[in-house]
């Protein structure tokens, strides 16, 4: 529910990790890992069109570029070969042939559609740094075998508390998923030859990650005394390639004071970074705020709370006696909501939001 408070300091970063890339490195461009299955799309932007995406994805250009090589290929065999010359032109010709046939039968008879609906488990979870026991957040996480896992408040060699250890890259390899890391502060180490400390929100995934940003928006920081908002980080921005059709995460952590304002600011910023949703998108987060708060009105008019459809209260804090619902599992409207529930754990201050989804075919 609140953010950490300690040291003073700010500064915006992102990171990449993949199962067992325990070394903490900075990720390349955008955070994508050398690792992951896809690199970027050709237009990486926060709007994704599906079928452009579907069109920049690598493999394409390599297949036709086979193609080309394989005839180059065969000519400058025969040249190199006389005695098969013959062969090698009229076996070319045939290929030649029935490509353009087939290309002239693709373009006049549609093929039926393969696609069907996807079906995808998704979980928040605000996992309090993991409570001092890292191996229970993990057996949370298990427990539930979700797709998709959106973490707050994770440290990353943070702080005694959880023992200055990489938390995002210990859950990735413990799980055996990717993971992404939006940092909202990092300060410097307290020894020397230390990393830098970190503390913010992070990604798991079954599915590869194609970019990935960490994208700035009004915030009050815990780190400062009389702090007034200002941007910083933490907004966790990734587009993952569901089974192949892209589909756009969000995570965050808004504002624990009582006074709206910086929520409401908040929302309004995170607003102008989803834009449209013709691309399956999914918004999670610990909000701070009850489903009925004036600030998130704008962000639930946009998106479907996955819970507004339950008969039971999904009351996720605190973990002990849960009596306010401030998780959230948010989605655009090419998913449907199978069912949703918050199982009963004490490894957090948190329950966590799981909900099943589908994704439906286009």
């Amino acid at each position: 529910m609140d953010e950490v408070r300690k040291d003073n300091g700010e500064h915006a970063g992102t990171r990449g990790t993949s199962p067992g890339n325990g070394n903490g490195e900075y990720a390349g461009k955008l955070g994508t890992s050398y690792q992951d299955w896809h690199t970027e799309p050709r237009n990486p932007g926060p709007h994704v069109d599906e079928s452009s995406w579907r069109e920049g994805r690598p493999g394409a250009a390599k297949v036709r570029g086979g193609r080309r090589r394989a005839v180059s290929t065969a000519f400058w065999w025969s040249y190199a070969n006389p005695g098969t010359r013959y062969r090698v032109y009229l076996r070319t010709a045939v290929a030649v042939a029935f490509a353009a046939f087939g290309a002239f039968a693709s373009a006049c008879v549609p093929l039926p559609s393969t696609r069907a609906d996807l079906p995808l488990r998704v979980m928040s979870y605000n996992i309090r740094s993991g409570n001092g026991n890292l191996d229970s957040t993990a057996a949370a996480i298990r427990a539930q075998q979700p797709d998709v896992v959106a973490l707050q408040e994770v440290d990353v060699h943070w702080a005694e508390r959880s023992a200055f250890a990489d938390q995002v890259s210990e859950l990735a390899a413990k799980l055996g998923m990717v993971a992404r890391f939006a940092p909202i502060y990092v300060l410097p180490a307290l020894t020397p030859g230390a990393p830098p400390r970190e503390f913010g929100v992070a990604l798991l995934s079954r599915y590869p990650v194609v970019r990935f940003r960490n994208d700035t928006i009004a915030r009050l920081s815990t780190q400062v005394q009389n702090p007034a908002p200002s941007p910083a980080p933490g907004l966790l921005d990734a587009l993952l390639d569901v089974q192949g059709r892209p589909v756009r995460v969000f995570n965050t952590h808004l504002d624990y004071r009582k006074d709206p304002a910086v929520r409401a600011e908040q929302v309004h910023e995170m607003l102008g970074f989803i834009g449209d949703l013709s691309v399956p998108t999914l918004v999670f987060g610990d909000m701070n705020a009850a489903p009925d708060a004036p600030e998130l009105q704008p962000l639930l008019a946009k998106l479907h709370d996955a819970w507004s459809g339950s008969t039971s209260a999904g009351f996720t804090y605190p973990a002990e006696a849960p009596r306010e619902r401030i998780d959230y599992v948010l989605v655009s409207p090419q998913f449907s909501v199978t069912s949703v529930r918050v199982p009963d754990t004490q490894a957090s201050d948190h329950r966590p939001v799981v909900a099943e989804l589908m994704l439906r075919a286009r």
